[in-house]
């Protein structure tokens, strides 16, 4: 379950991720650019995807788990659209 609290003027604030069970999974104070972590998570609560988001898009490095919870892919986004990593 996700719970979003918003200010007056509909930014985030904060985000808190809670598995079926209603324990809590994760919690992301929002900064003024509505940057944080975000969270995908399946039916029973597990994380699926967690990355960087800006402005309601993920935006950076993101890692995906297939469960239990086993890194399977680093996958990048700009944007909120998948994209192939920056070259260093």
């Amino acid at each position: 379950m996700l719970v979003e609290e918003l200010d007056q003027n509909k930014k985030y604030i904060k985000t808190t991720w809670y598995a079926p069970s209603g324990e809590l999974i994760w919690e992301t104070h929002w900064g003024p650019n509505d940057e944080g972590v975000t969270l995908f998570l399946d039916d029973t609560g597990a994380i699926r995807l967690i990355g960087n988001s800006r402005e309601g898009l993920m935006h950076g490095p993101a890692f995906k788990f297939d469960p239990p919870i086993t890194p399977t892919a680093l996958i990048y986004y700009i944007e909120g659209d998948e994209s192939p990593p920056p070259k260093p």
